[in-house]
């Protein structure tokens, strides 16, 4: 009930969980101090891409609840269009990253790159403060129009929950059996070999199957 309660309060990303399974932050906070807010339903949590926050807390016995995705929010939304909180903010707010000097930080986080502009804690902070505004204020103007496209049930019955399901998925792993793997890989290698050969026999000459180009031209 408290999900749908306007005085909620919110919370945004509370650290830099870009680095997975971190359970502690430069500053000396652990998500175990946290606890109590994670699981409190009257504190709703927004995020941008929640699903590796949830591994972490997860790992720390923390069962994460009244939390919200604004990058599930829009790609329901806007399923077209690259779902990245850098291009959202530019588009939506008009706060442009790189007079923020934020620019090379956003890229670095989406290559899983190390940030060099994070060795000074004031940097680190000013680019948070950053994020997490930003993030409030998008989730601000994107979360009424769930209400408005008719898009509820499948933000909150499927979208939402199924990340819980993934992220539990991930943390599981998944069993290989290699020696079958390698016996396929053999069956398909010869049965591609056998396609191409037909393939070329058919077209009179070689030619790069795999390139559109070429097989337009073809």
């Amino acid at each position: 009930k408290n999900q749908k309660d306007p005085q909620a309060k919110i919370a945004s990303d509370l650290f830099s969980f870009n680095e997975a399974h971190k359970t502690q932050d430069s500053q000396g906070f652990s998500l175990e101090s946290l606890k109590d807010v994670f699981e409190n339903d009257a504190i709703r949590k927004v995020f941008f891409d929640a699903k590796d926050f949830i591994k972490s807390a997860k790992e720390n016995d923390i069962d994460l609840i009244a939390f919200e995705d604004l990058s599930v929010i829009n790609h329901l939304l806007n399923s077209s269009l690259r779902n990245e909180l850098r291009e959202l903010i530019s588009a939506n707010l008009g706060n442009d990253s790189e007079m923020q000097n934020f620019n090379n930080i956003f890229s670095d986080i989406a290559k899983n790159k190390e940030v060099e502009a994070f060795k000074e804690a004031e940097k680190k902070a000013d680019f948070f403060c950053f994020r997490n505004f930003s993030i409030h204020q998008l989730y601000n103007i994107f979360y009424p129009k769930i209400f408005e496209q008719k898009l509820t049930t499948a933000y909150n019955s499927y979208e939402l929950p199924l990340l819980k399901v993934l992220a539990q998925i991930e943390l599981n792993g998944i069993k290989i059996d290699v020696e079958k793997l390698r016996q396929l890989s053999h069956e398909f290698t010869l049965k591609i070999n056998e396609l191409s050969t037909e393939i070329y026999a058919i077209a009179g000459c070689e030619f790069n199957i795999a390139s559109p180009k070429q097989l337009g031209e073809v």
